[in-house]
């Protein structure tokens, strides 16, 4: 019984899943059975993190994980190239914007 809820979460995971980046912010939409978006300024990121497994370095896969001060924010299985661009632009905006993240 738990074979098949496992297949069904993740597959509805996967077509619910969407991320939206632009210069002043980003948006990440997701959700099993409901819905769940997030909104974050991009000065609002402390640190980020960069992870892959031995499956997700074979499949050119990475998880990004964004610490703020209310959380952390993961961003599960997005192509390599994806995640790479987005830190990277999380670096620099952290690093050069001159606003308080407070």
């Amino acid at each position: 019984m738990i074979i098949p809820y496992v297949a069904l979460s993740s597959w509805l995971y996967q077509r619910k899943f969407r991320l939206w980046a632009i210069a002043e912010a980003f948006q990440v939409q997701k959700g099993i059975f409901g819905s769940d978006e997030v909104i974050m300024i991009w000065n609002k990121v402390q640190s980020i993190k960069l992870a892959q497994s031995l499956y997700q370095r074979r499949k050119k896969l990475a998880t990004l994980k964004l610490f703020t001060a209310g959380g952390v924010l993961t961003i599960p299985f997005i192509k390599e190239q994806e995640a790479t661009d987005i830190f990277n632009y999380a670096l620099y905006k952290t690093e050069s914007g001159n606003k308080n993240w407070m």
